[in-house]
């Protein structure tokens, strides 16, 4: 419980525009912050949600409450971002957790559940739930590390040694950003109803937890911008705006992993589908870039499938990473050299439709 509560409000002053132009970032008290009485600001109503029901939401009535602009007049959105930087970083590390919880207890179920075969074997022998827990596993992997890399090079731009290597490693996690957000996001909930599919009906029953995370990562696409907006900030600002130094980053470094790759004699296969897949969404980003310059409608309309084939891209890159990094644990980098093999043929090629 605290007294004090400071509520962030994007409001319109006098004869500030209609659309988001016009909008000013405030900071309003619940309290007034030099008498200590009510500020105006009145709780009418809790929010029944699908999920997420242990962080209630309300709808708030300002009557006469004193704010105090934040930044610069109709900058709003602009201060807004400050925040929203962390605020989707911080999505896409809930994403990995409902995603690697989800991975766990599905494991877990497959492993002591006896169903079929005149051997009552585990289902986590049969071949439909070894695909559903490999693809479960792959995903969670790839965006647990698509984080990690973002969250590294924004601390990098922040206290990089050199001014050149700082502004590529912002350049790189600004680009990274709404991938992270959006794409994780939906890999949540995927591996959620993945999930969900392997404890059949004891996941549908409240028992068991897993219904909780079905909903609970539902909403993750849908706040902090929805995932159509991340993929338009992707396309419209950090592509086209920014002159595509975002996604030079990505391919530069791409390229410099398949060369390490190449040299640590890693498998062949690997690299070849990061190498034509790399070459497909080179020729995707040219084209994009072309005809957004001629119409910003046709980056609007084809932004959401560009951003899923920036996290398909970036995942195999991720995987390429891991497969060239030298481990101790015999187990463990078998376990990840087979799943690297899976994301490569059976989630990757998805690549190719998006491309179209």
């Amino acid at each position: 419980w605290t007294d004090q509560i400071l509520h962030m409000v994007l409001a319109r002053t006098e004869n500030a525009g209609g659309d988001s132009s016009g909008l000013s970032l405030f900071m309003v008290p619940k309290l007034n912050l030099s008498s200590g009485s009510p500020n105006g600001v009145t709780v009418i109503g809790i929010e029944k949600k699908m999920g997420l029901r242990g962080s209630p939401t309300c709808t708030l009535e300002f009557n006469g409450a004193i704010g105090y602009l934040i930044g610069e007049q109709n900058k709003g959105l602009n201060c807004l971002f400050t925040m929203m930087n962390t605020m989707r970083l911080e999505v896409a590390s809930q994403s990995t957790g409902i995603a690697s919880a989800c991975l766990q207890k599905a494991c877990t179920y497959a492993g002591f559940r006896i169903q079929g075969g005149a051997g009552e074997e585990p289902i986590q022998q049969h071949a439909d739930i070894r695909r559903n827990l490999a693809g479960m596993h792959a995903e969670t992997v790839t965006i647990r590390a698509l984080t990690y890399e973002t969250a590294i090079n924004l601390d990098k731009a922040k206290h990089g040694a050199d001014e050149l290597g700082r502004r590529q490693d912002l350049a790189l996690a600004e680009f990274l950003l709404p991938v992270c957000k959006a794409w994780g996001s939906d890999t949540a909930f995927r591996v959620a109803n993945q999930a969900l599919q392997v404890f059949g009906g004891h996941g549908y029953i409240k028992d068991q937890g897993i219904e909780q995370y079905v909903r609970d990562s539902r909403a993750l696409s849908i706040y902090e911008g929805t995932n159509g907006i991340q993929a338009q900030d992707l396309v419209i600002r950090k592509l086209f705006k920014q002159d595509a130094a975002g996604y030079n980053q990505l391919v530069s470094r791409m390229k410099q992993t398949i060369a390490d790759a190449t040299k640590a004699g890693t498998a062949s296969e690997l690299i070849s589908h990061v190498e034509s897949t790399l070459e497909g969404y080179h020729r995707c980003t040219a084209s994009l870039l072309e005809n957004t310059r001629q119409s910003i409608r046709f980056a609007q309309a084809v932004a959401t499938p560009y951003l899923e084939l920036t996290g398909l891209v970036a995942g195999a890159w991720m995987w390429l990473r891991i497969a060239a990094t030298p481990g101790t644990n015999i187990a463990i980098r078998n376990e990840y050299a087979n799943l690297s093999i899976f994301y490569m043929r059976y989630l990757l090629p998805k690549a190719q439709l998006l491309e179209a």
